[in-house]
């Protein structure tokens, strides 16, 4: 049974030390700014749900459909889930929310305008047959068999971890144009030359994505072509859980930041002078930019002899309020010491 992973409540900022870009809370010690010009790349089992005994046993967690549909639509529509799952997969936890999204380490792409493209399909005789061979022998492992890939779990006999990895390389082996990859207690068999960070790049290349900075988080060794694709386009890597060779996130401060990475927006108040809440509306986007100003120049060191500074830049930044928000102009991001990160 899946546990632990709640995206149903928004995490107090000031208590947690979030930094703010685009509205949204971030722990600043090691998680990126989620800005505007950000494409925003979602590893699956392990990072938005908890891992399972098996692969349909995860849990939704509460609250998660909405907050992955309230950041793409802050986004512009540019987040993807890329996954080792398949996409039909993917929407059934996820439905009616249904994404841009890779399944089967990049095999399977839907782009964001809902084009379905596949790789090449191998022969997977031979390590199909030493799969169920295995599953015969071993009535508590599990076998996915998906459109392009296979994955064989043996989460619930990991003793049985080197039996499995021999057989299924002599498999492979015997086969051509077959990638094996080993993540947490399951081997993923799949085509050669394709991975998350191929998927990662072709999205990359497609609107809403082209032109940003790509961020992706995953929690597997079978994470981490996308990790290096990322870093390769000057974006950001997010490991969650335990790492060696990539700075690492606890998984419960990864969750209160997706869940604080959606704004809440309260309805304006309405009064008989003022029937759609405009005026409420106005005071609210001159106040919020100032009261971030000041958690990002707290979040350096800096204290209240900087107030006056901070009034008078941020009442300038207020005229940067639109229908979706506010940012602070590209000119003082890179100028103004603590925004450099945000």
């Amino acid at each position: 049974m899946a546990t632990g992973f709640d995206y149903s409540h928004q995490p107090a900022g000031r208590q947690q030390g979030f930094c703010y870009g685009f509205g949204m809370p971030v722990q600043s010690e090691s998680l990126p700014c989620i800005t505007p010009d950000v494409a925003l790349f979602l590893d699956f089992d392990g990072t938005l749900v908890a891992l399972a005994s098996q692969p349909e046993e995860v849990e939704v967690p509460p609250g998660l459909t909405g907050t992955l549909a309230a950041l793409s639509r802050q986004l512009n529509g540019a987040l993807a889930l890329v996954s080792r799952r398949r996409l039909s997969d993917l929407d059934g936890f996820l439905a009616p929310l249904q994404l841009a999204a890779a399944g089967e380490h990049g095999a399977q792409r839907r782009t964001a305008k809902g084009l379905l493209v596949n790789a090449p399909a191998v022969d997977m005789r031979h390590v199909l047959q030493a799969a169920k061979g295995l599953l015969q022998l071993h009535p508590d492992l599990r076998l996915e068999q998906k459109s392009l890939a296979l994955s064989l779990h043996y989460r619930r006999t990991p003793e049985l971890e080197n039996l499995c990895l021999q057989v299924m390389r002599d498999a492979v082996a015997r086969s051509i144009g077959i990638d094996l990859m080993q993540g947490k207690c399951v081997i993923d068999l799949k085509p050669v030359g394709v991975s998350k960070g191929t998927a990662i790049a072709a999205f990359m290349d497609e609107a809403p994505f082209a032109g940003r900075i790509p961020v992706f988080a995953g929690d597997d060794v079978t994470d981490e072509a996308g990790f290096e694709q990322v870093q390769r386009m000057g974006g950001h890597a997010v490991k969650v859980g335990r790492g060696q060779r990539w700075p690492a996130t606890a998984a419960p401060v990864w969750q209160r930041w997706l869940a604080g990475c959606k704004r809440h927006r309260r309805r304006p108040a309405r009064t008989s002078r003022d029937p759609k809440g405009l005026q409420h509306e106005h005071r609210r986007n001159a106040v919020w930019p100032l009261w971030a100003a000041r958690l990002c120049f707290a979040e350096a060191g800096q204290t209240e002899p900087l107030a006056g500074e901070i009034d008078a830049l941020m009442r300038a930044a207020a005229c940067c309020w639109g229908p979706s928000g506010w940012t602070i102009p590209r000119a003082c991001r890179s100028d103004c010491g603590p925004f450099a990160n945000c």
